[in-house]
């Protein structure tokens, strides 16, 4: 991690929870993001973050933490179960459901 030097940044990575309650900050100001083409927000909500919807406003690509969140359980099971496996499309699709509303 850096500390905010006022640098044009290319890709942005959000490991803070900030963003999962809609009444908090960015975590990186809008300001920021002038010449970024990528982000990710490892913080997953129903929906997406205000910090997704913002930088996906301004034609950003941008990916939230569920495929993270995915991958930790896919690790988990083969931990539990290394000889099976595991259902990596039932996993996602289990993620995206509890996500949906």
């Amino acid at each position: 991690a850096l500390e905010d030097d006022g640098r044009q940044i290319a890709t942005a990575i959000n490991a803070t929870p900030l963003g999962l309650h809609p009444d908090e900050p960015l975590p990186i100001s809008n300001e920021r993001f002038h010449g970024c083409k990528a982000a990710l927000d490892l913080v997953y909500v129903p929906g997406e973050t205000q910090w997704c919807h913002a930088l996906r406003a301004r034609s950003i690509r941008v990916a939230d933490g569920r495929l993270a969140l995915v991958g930790q359980g896919l690790r988990a099971f083969h931990r539990f179960f290394p000889d099976v496996d595991p259902p990596r499309e039932v996993m996602r699709a289990a993620v995206e459901q509890a996500l949906s509303r």
